[in-house]
């Protein structure tokens, strides 16, 4: 990388450059550090001389802010979130959906208990069955 020197610092800072030429220092100062160090001593070194800034703009304009409606504030999701979490609370809504859970759970139990006990009885009725085949073609 190329550095540049604390001249040509200076002059960049007392504007005593060429537009293309203040453009590549400039975009030199975003990529290297230790020019950005060397550039920042050069102004502390010339503070002084620089021009001060007049009553004018000195007055720094203050930036209106709107402000925002109050129900884009957070605390306001909060609250609403709260109010409807309580009313289903006391109207007794989320006893109503556990107790509907639990049917359903339960019949699904009952369910694949009853596949489960009627696989198995059709697997012994098959194997009694071959049995008494196989007893008959003896006799």
């Amino acid at each position: 990388m190329n550095h540049y020197t604390q001249e040509e610092w200076l002059a960049y800072i007392q504007d005593e450059l060429s537009e293309d030429r203040r453009t590549i220092l400039e975009d030199h100062l975003y990529s290297c550090d230790q020019c950005l160090h060397v550039y920042l001593e050069q102004l502390n070194y010339v503070s002084d001389t620089l021009p001060m800034l007049s009553e004018e703009e000195q007055n720094v304009v203050p930036i209106e802010t709107k402000k925002m409606p109050f129900y884009q504030h957070s605390i306001f999701h909060y609250t609403v979130a709260a109010a409807i979490t309580f009313l289903l609370l006391t109207s007794g809504m989320f006893h109503s959906m556990i107790g509907f859970a639990s049917n359903i759970e339960e019949s699904t139990v009952q369910n694949r208990e009853e596949a489960v006990s009627k696989n198995v009885m059709n697997k012994a009725l098959s194997f009694l069955e071959l049995i008494e085949r196989k007893h008959k073609e003896e006799k």
